[in-house]
């Protein structure tokens, strides 16, 4: 019995201290302290969520340089090269020459091994006389592989495509022969609008300016080929014509005067006196005692 008494006694006081306890008001960090994991467990190591920990910056890193490289592989796949190697030095600038930085790399340097053989492929356009083709290649390679390894941290020593491509355009561009290969082809080409020219010309005097202009400009442009010879020598046979120089000349003229006229009524139309009074000077000055109704009466003959 002494025995069953005491426990009772214990029994009590514990019940005692446990309504006691629960009277008691929550403290205020316990009302408001949010239910959240904790961040570290216990030992100091971080949680699975802990945006610092190292290992998950890395996967994140890791899994941003991957991106990089599928886009950089689809604007290859597109022919866009400049925007793939951009891609791709992004992924080495992130994770080095290590995993997918080694097949950024790898397409770096595959980037490169084509731009070689397009330039070598140019050199033998030039050498078969090809000048052309070559010139045309060449300045395709110097856009499309220009700064291919610039702006990295991590070295590559590798001729330079752009570099190499100006070059061969600079050779063309001294190789006398080369010039007048192109020369010719270019304004072969230009010179096919000739004979329609002539033809309106004979229809319509006034049009002997136009004419006049499209051989000046061929053989301005083209001297050092047979077309831009032809086409000066034309030009100066049409100059000694006196009636047909006198076409020319006068048709000129009516032209830079309507030209200048409609300029003036642009801006009266737009309200901007001071502009069109400053174009009327110039031609008053040009055409002195000559009144606007007569030099409209010129633009119109």
């Amino acid at each position: 019995m002494p025995r069953l008494c005491r426990g009772s006694k214990v029994l009590r006081w514990g019940l005692v201290l446990l309504g006691l306890a629960c009277a008691l008001p929550a403290s205020a960090d316990a009302q408001f302290r949010p239910n959240r994991p904790r961040r570290d467990l216990p030992g100091g190591r971080p949680s699975r969520d802990d945006p610092t920990d190292p290992k998950k910056q890395e996967e994140a890193t890791r899994k941003k340089a991957a991106e990089y490289l599928q886009k950089g592989q689809a604007f290859l796949a597109k022919g866009q090269i400049n925007r793939a190697a951009t891609q791709f030095k992004a992924v080495i600038e992130l994770v080095g020459t290590q995993g997918v930085g080694n097949a950024a790399l790898g397409q770096l340097q595959g980037i490169h091994r084509r731009g070689m053989d397009e330039i070598k492929k140019a050199l033998g356009l030039y050498q078969e006389g090809k000048y052309r083709e070559a010139l045309e290649l060449a300045k395709q390679c110097k856009v499309l592989y220009a700064n291919l390894f610039g702006g990295m941290t991590v070295p590559i020593d590798a001729p330079d495509v752009p570099r190499l491509a100006d070059q061969l355009i600079q050779k063309i561009a001294h190789d006398p022969t080369a010039q007048r290969v192109i020369q010719q082809f270019e304004a072969a080409k230009r010179a096919r609008k000739i004979p329609r020219l002539e033809k309106r010309a004979k229809a319509d005097p006034t049009r002997y300016l136009d004419l006049y202009k499209a051989l000046k400009s061929i053989a301005k442009r083209y001297p050092d080929c047979e077309t831009g010879a032809r086409c000066k020598a034309q030009a100066a046979k049409l100059r000694k014509d006196g009636p047909i120089w006198r076409h020319i000349t006068h048709e000129k003229e009516r032209r830079f005067i309507a030209s200048a006229l409609q300029k003036i009524d642009q801006y009266q139309k737009a309200g901007l006196a001071e502009e069109a009074a400053a174009e009327i000077k110039k031609l008053r000055d040009l055409y002195s005692g000559k009144s606007l109704a007569a030099l409209q009466e010129m633009a119109e003959k």
